[in-house]
Parts: structure tokens; sequence; C-alpha cells
């Protein structure tokens, strides 16, 4: 008798590992002393999004940057604002106020593991 695998949600200490290990491992050396801004650490979008996944336990996450970009230097910044975050519930539920509705998660993300949630790396 056969059973199914049983799929196990991603820990997110893990993720935020494995995002900080791809930082420090494929990032441009300039790039890196960038990351840090004010005790947090700032990942790339992919990361990200995987990061509140694995917070959240919800399958859909939207990061949508601010693409309003003043001068010439600015589009070569891999360094982006965020706007929102879309946390898509496995019921169609929308939340786009990530820091009022899943507040203890919102801080532990910053306050604990001190992942950027203002900026992030495209």
């Amino acid at each position: 008798m056969q059973t199914e695998p049983v799929e196990v949600e991603p820990d997110v200490r893990n993720v935020i590992l494995e995002a900080y290990a791809q930082i420090l491992l494929n990032q441009d050396k300039a790039l890196l002393a960038n990351i840090i801004s004010k005790k947090c650490i700032i990942v790339p979008i992919e990361s990200l999004s995987n990061i509140i996944k694995a917070i959240l336990h919800v399958s859909e996450v939207e990061v949508q940057l601010n693409e309003d970009v003043g001068c010439c230097a600015a589009k070569s910044n891999p360094i982006r604002k965020i706007d929102a975050i879309k946390i898509i519930k496995d019921n169609g539920e929308v939340v786009i106020d990530l820091k009022q509705v899943y507040n203890k998660e919102y801080n532990e993300l910053v306050n604990n593991y001190h992942v950027c949630l203002k900026y992030c790396i495209v």
C-alpha cells in the first residue's frame, strides 16, 4: 500500500536563509554594500515573494513596485521602492494591507528577520 507524498510547507527561516545565500553568491560586490538599509536587508523581489508566502502560508503574493523613476541614473538602480504587497488567499480574497491584516507576521519579518518590506532588488 503506497501513500501519496505529503507536501511540506517551507519554513520561513529556510526561505530567508536561501535568499541571503543567493544574494551573497550571485550579486555584484557593489550591490552588496547597498542591500542593508536601516538594519533591514533588501532582498530580490522573487525571494521577498517566497518569504511572504512561507510566513503567511499562502500560494500567491504579488509585489508591486513604484515604476516612477525620476532620472536616468535611477533607471539603472536595481533597488526599487515597493508600492504594495498583495496577498491572494486560497479562497480568492485579496489583501493589500500586509502590515495591518498580518501585523504579527509583518513585525516578525521586520524585527526578527530584518527583511526590508519597503524596497527590493529587481
